[in-house]
């Protein structure tokens, strides 16, 4: 009898590491799914930061940026919001990088700051207008972070995109920060847009603009257009 109960035991034991070495084996780390940045995130959070007790945890803003459709390297994002008992929510902010071995994290981001204006990788290019759109959109990113700042409301952003229109020369670019702000335990999506000039290869703001502004490509004179509509991941 006690043979018996020891097999079971044994085979009950061998059959439960298989099982999670199983588990282990389906995270590949080199591929662009959000189950891989999740299964990161949970296994920094766990070494790393000593949570506040919580009823429930959710995520938000999870992205991940490609470099002329390069495998690597690329860059991601994933935020955590905790609810404790009294309904009010704790953030945890985590920049990943994927290099050839996969995705890591790479940076725990203060909640007072957004990941598109703190980036942990700039991507190397020749062409002007590529290198100078990637410049002016960490530009916008960091307007737009001083803003949600002074708004007050930055603890309340749940996801941020940045995107920009530059132009011939490279002197101009009209900008768009589409965000998605919490409230009331909902996420609604909200813009805000920038003039942007280049003075000795330094992008500062001109002046705000409306979402259905965009400068022109050969003049850099502002146009209204037909707008893109407003999406919040």
């Amino acid at each position: 009898m006690k043979s018996n109960i020891m097999v079971l035991l044994l085979g009950t034991a061998l059959s439960a590491s298989i099982s999670c070495f199983a588990i282990e084996q389906e995270i590949d780390l080199t591929t662009d799914n959000f189950n891989v940045f999740t299964h990161l995130a949970d296994k920094y959070i766990a070494t790393h930061i000593k949570l506040q007790p919580f009823i429930k945890k959710s995520t938000f803003g999870m992205s991940y940026t490609s470099f002329d459709e390069n495998v690597f390297p690329k860059v991601g994002f994933i935020g955590y919001q905790y609810t404790d008992s009294h309904e009010k929510d704790s953030l945890v902010k985590l920049q990943l990088f994927k290099s050839a071995k996969g995705w890591a994290v790479v940076n725990i981001l203060d909640n007072d700051k957004i990941d598109k204006a703190n980036p942990t990788y700039t991507y190397k290019t020749d062409h002007v207008r590529n290198k100078q759109s990637g410049k002016v959109k960490v530009a916008t990113a960091q307007e737009s972070e001083a803003w949600f700042n002074q708004q007050g409301i930055i603890h309340n952003v749940r996801s941020t995109s940045i995107s920009c229109y530059v132009t011939k020369d490279s002197s101009k670019a009209s900008c768009h920060t589409i965000y998605g702000l919490k409230d009331d335990g909902k996420v609604s999506c909200f813009s805000k847009s920038y003039l942007m000039a280049r003075e000795q290869d330094i992008w500062k703001m001109i002046k705000e603009i409306n979402y259905d502004q965009k400068v022109s490509y050969s003049s850099g004179e502002l146009k209204v257009i037909k707008p893109f509509s407003k999406r919040c991941s």
